[in-house]
């Protein structure tokens, strides 16, 4: 029996090794994506590069975390595109024209998510000081309210602002202080993409489908957008907040 128990632990060793190794070469969902997308992808990692410093202008330090979250979001962002889409929503949302609206900027914003966030300041006082520059109180029942709140959104350094009180107000929602990083950002991420009124329970739902790029139930909707906000976050530098890892080019 002794002569059997160096052969049975190599098994075993060789066994976890091999499963080690085929874990580690694993292609990563937002590798999937920049394989069929590269074009996409190199321009999300440059305006990531871009915008990183800009959060630390405007006191955050969490850019990293941040631009994960929205990383699926800049690989959408065409500037031809967002420039029509732009002109457009600013003329029909300041004509209260609400169904015509599109997504805006780096960030893929739409003017009801800002004027909700607004909304969610007003509610608290410690908000209201951080976010003092879009602390309007979500009025939106005038043209000249509306016509500033696209011009904020047509402003990356505004979309920071938002983008950082809907981060702070879904770590409030769903008690996400101390929780692991990768289930905040499935969290936060499915609530960024599918809206922040669902419930904790709802968006661990949301978050078992493929949504992305072109929403549920669609053929060409083959990865999750959490998991794509997960990789992003691997890819992007702790200490700089900027991309230090190129996928697949």
């Amino acid at each position: 029996m002794k002569n059997l128990k160096i052969p049975m632990i190599l098994i075993i060793f060789f066994f976890a090794a091999s499963c080690l190794f085929a874990k580690s070469s694993e292609k990563t969902e937002l590798e999937t994506y920049a394989e069929t997308h590269k074009k996409e992808y190199k321009h999300a990692l440059k305006i990531t590069k871009e915008c990183s410093s800009r959060f630390k202008s405007a006191g955050f330090t969490n850019e990293r975390f941040a631009l994960a979250i929205v990383f699926p979001e800049i690989m959408r962002y065409s500037e031809f595109q967002d420039s029509i889409e732009a002109n457009t929503t600013e003329i029909m949302y300041t004509l209260g024209k609400d169904s015509l609206i599109c997504s805006i900027g780096y960030f893929q914003m739409k003017p009801s998510f800002a004027s909700h966030m607004e909304m969610l300041i007003a509610k608290d006082e410690n908000m209201q000081k951080k976010y003092a520059k879009i602390n309007f109180y979500g009025k939106d029942d005038t043209r000249d309210s509306r016509y500033e709140r696209i011009k904020r959104l047509r402003d990356v350094d505004y979309q920071i602002l938002y983008l950082e009180a809907f981060i702070e107000s879904c770590e409030k929602k769903f008690n996400l202080a101390g929780k692991p990083v990768d289930y905040k950002i499935k969290i936060i991420s499915t609530a960024y993409n599918t809206g922040f009124s669902n419930t904790l329970e709802m968006l661990e739902e949301r978050a078992k489908n493929c949504t992305y790029p072109e929403g549920k139930n669609n053929k060409k909707s083959k990865w999750h957008y959490w998991k794509l906000s997960s990789d992003a976050y691997k890819i992007i530098s702790p200490t700089t907040g900027q991309p230090f890892r190129r996928q697949s080019e």
